[in-house]
């Protein structure tokens, strides 16, 4: 899904996308939690694309010590995470519930001027939320 909508992104001309993803770095996600990362990822697009007048987009889902990451960088104007949050700028705050909801943590880093960096770490797929069922059933369909 990741790469499909990067792809898309790309084909649409609005931006140069880049997408590496890492095979190993299977986050084992229910299709649900799939979901919310392939929306938290098209959001972060959106933004790049749209308010940050970026030339080019990275999106990266790698693997660290703690687990599975994902990174959407852009080249774009930037801006202060800050102030975005004070002015309620609801698509930063969606992403938030977004990674919130499938057990990830959110750091967006970013400065007028200097891009922007959205990384999503997420737990280990050992450690992802059970089913209601008490079942894992991570999602090869997922992002």
């Amino acid at each position: 899904g990741i790469a499909a909508l990067s792809q898309q992104m790309r084909e649409g001309g609005l931006v140069d996308v880049v997408a590496t993803i890492d095979p190993a770095a299977d986050p084992g996600l229910t299709t649900e939690a799939g979901v919310e990362l392939l929306s938290l990822v098209r959001e972060a697009l959106s933004n790049a694309a749209r308010h940050a007048k970026a030339r080019r987009i990275d999106v990266l889902l790698g693997t660290s010590p703690d687990g599975p990451v994902l990174e959407i960088a852009d080249d774009g104007v930037g801006f202060d995470p800050r102030q975005a949050a004070a002015d309620g700028h609801h698509g930063l705050v969606n992403m938030k519930v977004r990674a919130k909801a499938i057990g990830g943590r959110l750091e967006i880093r970013s400065a007028p001027g200097a891009g922007t960096r959205v990384r999503v770490t997420l737990p280990a797929p050992a450690s992802q939320p059970e089913a209601a069922d008490g079942r894992r059933t991570p999602s090869r369909t997922s992002p």
